[in-house]
């Protein structure tokens, strides 16, 4: 394992690239593993992130989730009303 410094201080792991451990996990092996939520989020981030502010998060979820995914999606509907009226 390798440890990363990005350039706003966080530390992220990485696996040695020769490694014969270190593979991608399919799509279904990642949503079992609850990282299909994590993608969503960063997915919405991202579009925001590039001016969509029409993006929002599914509303189908509950627990956890589902109150990180409306929270999420009253803030960028916040910022959409204000980048409306300017």
């Amino acid at each position: 394992m390798k440890t990363e410094v990005r350039k706003n201080g966080a530390k992220s792991v990485k696996a040695h690239k020769d490694s014969k451990t270190a593979k991608a996990a399919p799509a279904a092996v990642a949503d079992a593993r609850g990282m299909g939520d994590a993608r969503v989020l960063l997915n919405t981030l991202v579009a925001f992130r590039r001016g969509d502010f029409s993006i929002r998060m599914p509303v189908d979820r509950t627990g956890v989730e589902g109150k990180i995914a409306d929270t999420l999606n009253e803030i960028l509907e916040l910022n959409q009303k204000m980048h409306s009226e300017f």
